[in-house]
């Protein structure tokens, strides 16, 4: 078999949802560890997973957000993918969303004071994520709360005995802030404060098991003391490595570098095929079923000058299918390789926007959200990213470009299309 054709195969079967037959200590043990970074302690997910078998009672696994934002990205979704074959064991995954804690905010690797949300704010990015949630996971086998529902009636006789149980020193041992206090920049007391809020979330929340990214080891750790000091059992905690933006920097929503789970399945598509190839093995690794065998196979492929593009198409494809369906990514496949190879622009690769004349095309852009300011907007004029399409594309460098007529075609960076229509003021 070439390997092609070994390609297509593995974009097949990854395109489904892996299927759980057994249900022994170990394969459970295997999949709750399956590319993990660092387990407290295994003798604890081993014990906790012994009982739930033996007394046939679910695992409550807790994971939680804070809603700074109103969508969710593929960062969130290596975990939503785990919870999702850990639901087929028949446990419960409790979606704690962070209401409260988000009006405090989270100094998890921050390197300045976060300013917290306020409570208009989270409201709004509340809109919209349970339906993001239910996209992923078996909704009936998922709790969803919300910390406030605690955290809000907490008095101060509750919380002061809390701000005993981790000390200062052991504060300061938390990386960011260590070289924060050597640096002399500050550290609000409100920021300490928020450890011990996350932890009483699994006091409450009765969590056997929390997972989440490593940024959050401080703060799961601190659940597991808090746990015992109300004489609860420790909660396992397993942290998961943390997804890179498109740019191969942090993922962030400010910074753009994001493939967010409402995106359009173009959008999906093609921002997926931006990917740097030094990030394919973490995508394959974190956000598909691909195992290291099979990666090692694609990466001697490369090695002997297989196209990394074609590589990137299955991952594409495969987020693509999970996100939306086979059929969807089929389509987004077809339509990325005709725009890729410049191929005659069809009706179904414009966006159709109107404008009234006189029009620049800077402010056409800013309006509809192409750009994020008009000073993007010039740096992409200058690099010669806005093209005029007639019989071939005319680089446009001068960002106080006048669109001429209607029915006019401009290309915008490597894969977007508008066709720009005139109306007349009424």
């Amino acid at each position: 078999m070439d390997f092609k054709k070994r390609l297509d195969q593995m974009k097949k079967e990854l395109s489904k949802e892996r299927e759980i037959l057994d249900f022994s200590l170990e394969n459970q043990k295997k999949l709750f560890l399956e590319k993990t970074v660092e387990v407290f302690t295994e003798n604890d997910l081993t014990e906790k997973l012994r009982e739930s078998i033996k007394n046939k009672k679910p695992l409550r696994i807790k994971y939680g957000v804070d809603p700074t934002s109103s969508k969710f990205h593929l960062g969130h979704y290596t975990f939503f993918k785990r919870f999702r074959t850990l639901q087929k064991f028949g446990h419960q995954i409790i979606f704690l969303i962070g209401d409260f804690t988000a009006t405090i905010g989270d100094p998890s690797d921050k390197e300045a004071t976060r300013k917290p949300l306020t409570e208009k704010e989270v409201k709004k990015n509340l809109k919209g994520l349970k339906k993001q949630i239910g996209k992923i996971l078996d909704l009936e086998k998922t709790e969803i709360v919300y910390n406030s529902r605690w955290l809000k009636k907490m008095s101060l006789n509750e919380f002061l005995p809390l701000t005993s149980l981790i000390t200062v020193s052991r504060m300061l041992e938390r990386e960011n802030f260590a070289k924060r206090f050597k640096e002399n920049k500050p550290i609000s007391i409100r920021e300490f404060l928020y450890p011990f809020f996350q932890a009483y979330d699994s006091v409450k929340l009765k969590a056997d098991i929390e997972i989440g990214g490593t940024d959050q080891t401080f703060n799961m750790l601190a659940g597991r003391e808090i746990q015992k000091a109300f004489g609860q059992k420790a909660q396992a905690v397993l942290t998961l490595p943390l997804l890179l933006g498109t740019d191969g920097l942090k993922m962030s929503k400010t910074t753009g570098n994001c493939i967010f789970l409402t995106d359009k399945p173009k959008d999906i598509f093609g921002k997926t095929m931006s990917v740097p190839d030094a990030l394919l093995k973490d995508y394959f690794s974190l956000l598909t079923d691909l195992s290291l065998s099979d990666w090692q196979e694609i990466e001697a492929a490369m090695r002997k000058g297989f196209n990394p593009k074609k590589v990137k198409e299955v991952l594409a494809f495969i987020l693509t299918a999970r996100l939306y369906n086979p059929k969807i990514a089929e389509r987004e496949e077809v339509r990325f390789n005709r725009l890729f190879s410049r191929k005659k622009i069809q009706k179904e690769d414009l966006e159709e926007l109107t404008a009234v004349p006189p029009k620049k095309l800077l402010d056409l852009l800013y309006e509809n959200k192409f750009i994020k300011s008009k000073m993007e907007g010039r740096r992409l004029f200058r690099g010669g990213a806005i093209k005029l399409v007639d019989k071939e594309q005319v680089v446009i460098s001068n960002p106080d470009y006048l669109i001429k007529r209607s029915g006019e075609i401009f290309k915008i960076g490597k894969k977007i299309f508008i066709k720009v229509i005139f109306k007349q003021n009424a």
